[in-house]
């Protein structure tokens, strides 16, 4: 049997500030040790890390832009990144980037890694001259659901 239980451990970062201050309710302690979670054909007990973005309208396609790039620059520096996403139908100021960690330790460390990273360093500096980024915000979940059911398609 699993419990439920979310990780919360939040920077709050205004237009990709490089300042993060983790919030008054940050949950440093570690997950529990038990079973593990299936998670994309693998078990896991990692956080999920999901963050949050308000980005200008006109700003998608730099955006999109920037995520590609995020893309190479975050799984060299020890994130699985699961991906950006962007606005499609809706809002279009709502934007999305989800990722696994092994830890919130490791997530330290890979930030740190990710700041050193070149590529990593010239996005960073892309995001802040376009300033597409209005807010984000990060929170860190575990997946409980699994095992999911087969998909049925009518």
């Amino acid at each position: 049997m699993t419990t439920t239980r979310f990780i919360r451990y939040e920077y709050q970062e205004s237009c990709m500030g490089d300042t993060q201050t983790p919030s008054p309710r940050a949950a440093r302690d570690p997950l529990p040790k038990g079973e593990g979670k299936v998670f994309r054909g693998r078990v896991s007990e990692s956080p999920m890390s999901q963050s949050w973005y308000e980005i200008e309208p006109f700003g998608v396609p730099a955006f999109e832009d920037n995520a590609r790039n995020r893309g190479q620059a975050i799984a060299g520096s020890g994130a699985d990144l699961i991906g950006y996403f962007a606005p499609y139908e809706g809002s279009a100021t709502t934007a999305y980037g989800v990722y696994n960690v092994e830890s919130l330790a490791a997530y330290e460390a890979y930030r740190a890694r990710l700041r050193e990273d070149p590529l990593g360093r010239e996005n960073y500096a892309f995001a802040a001259k376009e300033r597409f980024i209005r807010k984000e915000s990060r929170l860190f979940l575990r997946l409980v659901s699994t095992p999911h059911a087969p998909l049925v398609r009518p």
